[in-house]
């Protein structure tokens, strides 16, 4: 029983717990599918898989800063967001 909790704890290792935030299409002044990370808050990935694009959906991620700050919105006041790239996504169950 302890190698089991051993094992899960080595896989989550690196994930940060996050819900998928629709905020509208980007061409209709919204921002996209955005992630609302525990204890974090928002990021706007530079890319988020079809898969995961549903509003709501809890997931797993691990994520690096691009470095890349990027505004979205069609008027004043823009909403600004240091993109992410996701390194590794999966459903949290």
């Amino acid at each position: 029983m302890l190698v089991v909790a051993s094992c899960s704890k080595d896989r989550d290792k690196g994930f940060v717990s996050a819900t998928v935030r629709d905020s509208g299409d980007l061409s209709a002044d919204g921002c996209g599918f955005l992630l609302d990370i525990d204890g974090v808050g928002e990021k706007r990935p530079d890319y988020l898989l079809s898969g995961f694009q549903q509003n709501g959906v809890r997931v797993k991620v691990k994520y690096h800063e691009t470095g890349v700050l990027d505004t979205c919105g069609n008027a004043a006041p823009y909403r600004t967001f240091r993109l992410i790239a996701i390194d590794d996504i999966q459903r949290d169950l």
